[in-house]
């Protein structure tokens, strides 16, 4: 065995983490669900039974170690490849300190060592990833390993190409190790390599992945790092020069920079311009890489614009198709833990300092999740760049404990991906009780050091203590399956035992038509996982293999397109996935119950292409390339319903204040300072055009745009606006408040930055002269100081003119506390405006109504008066109804009290056409860290519970039916500093439920408030105070909806509903809510919804929506506005 070589610098650092403080629904298919509880689908076969004994044995000791080396537990790859031409995929295993072994597949799982004969013990080294390809295009697949470890000998860094020579008289292919006659002898740290043709020259060219081997160097010094180029762990492009390989990247964009850990490396047609783009995962602080071909021989770089977050420790990755829509996906890995226990006493906390200091730097919002990015669609760039929403939360997928290889394939043959992750580390170094002895047997060593004499021996005890206290991590490797509709089930298997397995493959290594697996493990024998799923189902399945052009004799970078009744399924051939690991040089699909598959379309990297007709199911077919021809581009140009457009002499971008909620709240789920602007729209001056007014920040004037004839904009009273800047403007309306004709204008203040009172938190009047212009009304408004969220005018005492309620949000300083809402009755003359406050004497239910979000009145109940529907966070959907003139709670009447969630948005109409009002009400999401039911609600408790005269925040969830607070050890002690003293280790935190944290009788009597819902839904009026709640499509509920408009848009003479958000305030520890670009909702006028991806109706907003309106334009078409927090306002107009 080769001995590491390490530096001779004493490497004894406390941990890097201690630095850091339109879907396809499932056909009807034989599934799992259809068998017997006794069927597994993978059933683990043993060593005994199939020959298979590898085993990437790592024996810790002084000198070789995970502390030294954290990438020691990185562990192996594997490959999958007939290398003998029989018709049997065969298996190559990589060994970090031992020897790669190669295994013949001689059928029904049995399997057969032939290293030695196959002449494949290459040079000693550290092994990392291994991928497979004919570099020499002779029919013979070869093998390229990539080396990595800290060493001081480069030799033992050189990557190897092993040459297949042929196949000996016994069957065994024999290899030649020729990577310096290629130029790919290269001595670099790397984890593994790609081949495919990026200029679509016809040969096959080479991205290589790799990493840095100094994390604790690196994270202290990122600054410099970043504008310093490396030489051995930046990733590196070669262009293939007839079969030489040549260092491009600095030419073709590749990024160089001296932050780089390289894990994940996808390739695939990510905009459908039929050019290979990129996905590089990278771990620790450096962003992952998003490269689009520029179709030059250069790659752009636009992870930041493409995704609106990322992982943060991203592992391994994979590119597929998981909607079955056409457009590629894909997912990358973390290492967050899917259980309360290992949340507490493995993850440490983000620190919010490094986290929006990444964030500065350009490296993104990263969040230690797995992130499932589903592509919307080339919607970015003049349509070139794709956009992606994070869907892993929806998915069930953001957290699968430390993870590796995600690999997209179909398990059960039905016509959807789904997912495997292989998981589990050797050690887990990140452990806290871990990190904090060793941080204390740092200092000891220290003391040792500076009094005793025997250096070498002290350090060789210090790790020897380090490995025997440092855990185990193993952990059972997860399968998924995809039910469609963004939702994806785990496959329970109470018999699978916990490994640490890294590289794994799919591959179907009994020829029967089903996928197996196979997962390097370290310290146990490889995994070979058989696919059970043919002989327990009727599913039919068709296999492609590609006979490819000279210079890529397999084809890879192909894309296969199979059409069945129903079902429309699209895969590329590239090899190297998931981890370290390459799949075989072959497509499967599964076909559900089709027996014969409508059409094959094959389209070839150079472009051209073919179709098969009628093929039948259940067999590999064979497709050449030769009997290609020329593509004719036969593809159908669909006008969307919207496109963005240009508000032309409009200068206004919002600009949020900094200020940090979390200071004051340290375990606030998200900030309140950051609720605008206000949006409010209306023709000020009688022109008859719409105008429009948009709120300003703290110290930001507002401004009001009136329309020109051109269908331009001009901004009037900035001096109104300037003097009121001091405010946060979160809501505003027009109305006719003194009935002379004209529209005034009512703002409403919000915030968070001042205590509760203050007159930050003033609301205003201002009065229209007729002509547009405004002037504020002093003494219009009695003294309402509440930090509000909306105002909504109506006629509630049938006196002809407009009443208000004002809406409020929060209390500053105490959530979740509910402020109070009010009731503005008017009493105005021409002369003078005066509102009233009628709260006490007509709706005291106001009085800590609940932290209001929106409202709107409307005669629910058919009576004749106007009825008042408000949602708010931790309220449900609350039904206020006119009774004579007072409003009474009906909200239990109508059988809503249990609709608790976090709601934002609020619209009514008669969707249904029956003729009363129904409502669509947006929520959080189910896309969101935070996961709510009635069996298993979300819950806060609110209380001093530390006595130091302070509110403290308990937000809490169920796992197995016990209660357990959402917040760490560290961030609730540093609000309730006798937690740390309670439980001395996060080992006993993590193991105490929320009662025995902060004990039984004091959450009795705190304040307690809980959310059984964060679906959006449609809430359908039955009459007689009667409702039905519908959940709206997934695509709704991947973010918060906080605006809503309905109009007939695609003009069928249906309502149809437009919905708008995001919630980008949450705290760093919890994934921003950022999916949404605006959902269209298609009714039907029988209160159903066809939801569209934004690709489908030209409808992408991006950022941070907090109003939505619609405008009519001076041509008197409809435009819509959308109000953004820190940003410009946006324009969409229907095509």
């Amino acid at each position: 065995m080769n001995r590491f070589i390490f530096s001779a610098k004493l490497f004894i650092t406390i941990g890097l983490m201690s630095i850091i403080g339109c879907t396809t629904e499932k056909e009807k298919s034989v599934t799992l669900e259809n068998q017997s509880a006794s069927f597994q689908l993978f059933e683990v076969l043993s060593p005994e039974t199939t020959g298979l004994t590898f085993n990437n044995l790592i024996n810790e000791s002084p000198a070789v170690n995970g502390v030294l080396y954290e990438y020691l537990y990185n562990g192996g790859g594997v490959a999958a490849g007939d290398f003998n031409n029989d018709g049997w995929q065969d298996l190559f295993f990589t060994s970090n300190l031992n020897q790669d072994e190669i295994y013949l597949n001689k059928g029904s799982f049995q399997f057969q060592r032939v290293t030695a004969q196959a002449k494949l013990r290459g040079n000693k080294g550290f092994s990392t990833g291994v991928t497979t390809v004919d570099i020499n295009n002779d029919g013979l697949l070869d093998i390229y390993v990539c080396k990595s470890g800290n060493y001081d000998d480069t030799e033992l860094l050189k990557n190897e190409l092993f040459i297949n020579l042929g196949i000996n008289s016994d069957g065994v292919p024999t290899f030649e190790e020729r990577a310096s006659d290629y130029g790919l002898d290269i001595s670099d740290h790397s984890t593994q390599a790609a081949f495919f043709d990026y200029d679509r020259d016809g040969d096959l060219d080479m991205f290589l992945l790799n990493h840095g081997i100094d994390p604790a160097e690196t994270e202290p010094n990122i600054d410099r790092l970043l504008l310093q180029k490396s030489k051995h762990s930046n990733n590196k492009l070669f262009k293939n020069n007839a079969g030489h390989f040549t260092d491009v990247s600095a030419a073709s964009g590749i990024i160089n920079n001296s932050i780089g850990y390289g894990l994940g490396i996808a390739v695939g047609d990510l905009n459908n311009d039929h050019w290979p783009d990129m996905v590089v995962g990278m771990d620790y602080s450096e962003k992952d890489h998003l490269y689009i071909n520029q179709k030059n021989g250069t790659f752009k770089e636009v992870i930041r614009q493409a995704t609106n977050h990322i992982s943060n420790f991203s592992m391994g990755n994979d590119i597929g198709d998981i909607n079955n829509d056409g457009r590629f996906d894909f997912i990358s890995v973390d290492m967050v833990s899917n259980n309360n226990y290992d949340l507490k006493t493995n993850m440490s906390g983000m620190n919010p300092q490094r986290f929006f200091d990444l964030v500065d730097r350009g490296l993104h919002h990263q969040y230690m999740f797995n992130t499932l990015q589903l592509n919307n669609g080339t919607m970015l760039d003049d349509g070139t760049v794709p956009a992606f929403s994070d869907v892993a939360q929806i998915t069930g997928l953001a957290k699968t404990n430390w993870s590796w290889a995600p690999l997209f394939f179909d398990m059960n043959n039905d016509g959807l991906q789904d997912l495997f992750v292989s998981n589990g580390v050797l050690r887990s170094f990140r452990n806290n009780d871990f990190v904090i002895y060793k941080r204390k047997r740092v200092q000891q060593l220290y003391a040792d050091m500076n009094r005793l004499a025997n250096r070498d021996s002290l350090i060789e005890q210090y790790y020897k203590d380090l490995l025997a206290v440092m855990p185990e991590k193993k952990e059972v490797n997860l399968f998924y399956t995809n039910n469609g509709s963004l939702s994806f089930s785990e496959i329970k298997n109470d018999s699978l035992a916990p490994t640490a397995t890294n590289g794994a493959i799919y591959v179907d290594l009994d020829n029967d038509g089903d996928v197996d697996l196979v997962g390097n493990n370290i310290n146990d024998p490889a995994l070979i996982y058989r696919n059970n799923s043919n002989e327990n189902s009727t599913n039919h399945f068709l296999k492609v293999k590609l006979r490819g052009p000279k210079g890529n004799a397999n084809g890879i970078g192909a894309k296969v397109w199979v059409a069945t009744k129903g079902l429309r399924q699209v895969k590329e051939l590239y090899i190297s996935r998931g981890f370290q690991s390459a799949v075989p040089h072959e497509l499967h699909f599964g076909l559900g119950i089709h027996q014969l598959v409508d059409q094959l379309k094959i389209t070839w990297p150079d472009g051209r292409s073919q179709i098969l007709n009628e093929v039948e199911a259940d067999q590999k077919i064979i497709v050449n390339y030769e009997d290609s021809s020329e593509t004719r581009d036969e593809s159908e140009e669909i006008e969307p319903l919207f496109a963005t457009s240009n508000l032309r002499g409009v200068g206004f971008e919002h600009q949020e204040n900094s200020y940090d909620d979390f200071k004051k709240e340290i375990l606030l789920p998200h900030k309140y300072s950051q609720n605008g602007p206000a949006l409010a729209v209306a023709d000020v001056n009688g022109d008859q055009l719409d105008d429009f007014f948009v709120g300003g920040a703290n110290n930001q004037a507002a401004a009001l745009y009136l329309q020109k004839e051109d269908g331009s904009f001009i901004q009037v009273s900035k001096k109104v606006w300037a003097s009121d800047a001091i405010h946060e403007d979160v809501a505003a309306t027009f109305f006719d408040a003194d009935q002379d004709g004209d529209l005034d204008l009512y703002v409403a203040s919000g915030g968070n930055e001042l205590p509760e009172g203050d007159t930050y938190y003033e609301h205003r009047m201002y009065i229209n002269n007729g002509k547009g212009q405004f002037e504020k009304a002093v003494k219009a408004l009695p003294n309402i100081q509440v930090s509000a969220s909306c105002v909504v005018p109506a006629d509630i005492d049938g006196d002809g003119d407009l009443d208000l309620f004002v809406g409020g949000k929060t209390v500053p300083g105490r959530y979740p506390f509910a402020p109070d809402s009010y009731l503005l009755i008017n009493q105005s003359t021409k002369e003078n405006v005066i509102f009233k406050n009628a709260t006490e004497t007509n709706a005291p239910i106001l009085k800590g109504l609940g932290m209001v979000s929106s409202a709107q009145w409307g005669d629910i109940d058919q009576d004749g008066d106007l009825d008042l529907v408000v949602v708010g966070e931790w309220m449900p959907l609350t039904i206020l109804e006119n009774v004579d003139g007072q409003l009474t709670n009906s909200t239990k009447k109508a059988s809503l009290d249990r609709q608790t969630g976090w709601w934002y948005g609020l619209k009514m109409h008669d969707f249904d056409s029956d003729g009363d009002l129904d409502f669509i009400a947006g929520n959080l999401g189910k896309n969101y860290k935070y996961q709510a039911s009635p069996e298993e609600p979300f819950e806060v408790y609110a209380k001093d519970f530390d006595e130091n005269g302070s509110l403290d925040i308990v937000l809490s969830y169920y796992e197995k039916g016990k209660l357990y607070p959402l917040r760490g050890r560290q961030c609730s002690s540093d609000q309730m500093p006798f937690i740390k003293k309670k439980f001395p280790s996060y080992n006993e935190f993590g193991a105490a439920d929320l009662s025995m944290v902060y004990g039984k009788e004091a959450l009795e009597n705190a304040l307690h408030k809980q959310a059984e819902t964060f679906a959006s839904v449609y809430v359908e009026n039955l009459g007689d105070f009667k409702f039905k709640i519908h959940e709206l499509d997934p695509l709704v509920q991947l973010s918060s909806v906080n605006s809503i408009l309905v109009d007939d848009f695609n003009k069928d003479g249906n309502a149809d509903a437009l919905l708008a958000g995001n919630l980008y305030q949450a705290e760093v520890e919890t994934t921003r809510n950022d999916a949404s670009y605006g959902t269209v909702l298609l009714g039907n006028g029988k209160g159903k919804f066809t939801a569209m991806m934004p690709a489908e109706s030209g409808l992408f907003v991006k950022g941070d929506v907090k109003q939505a309106s619609i405008l009519r334009s001076s041509s008197g078409e409809k435009r819509f506005l959308f109000a953004k927090n820190d940003a410009p306002i946006q324009a969409v107009d229907l095509n």
